[in-house]
């Protein structure tokens, strides 16, 4: 599974250096917990 996620913070300069300290770290931990869930939720169903 591939996730691609485009997103724009906007505010010019603000914006970027919001993104450096926050919100790409916050989007990066988002989509490991998805995939630790994923990985747990597939487990169920291996023998």
């Amino acid at each position: 599974m591939i996730d691609t996620v485009f997103y724009d913070i906007g505010y010019g300069f603000m914006g970027r250096i919001a993104n450096r300290l926050f919100v790409r770290r916050e989007i990066e931990r988002i989509f490991r917990y998805r995939e630790l869930q994923i990985r747990r939720e597939l487990a169920l169903y291996v023998e």
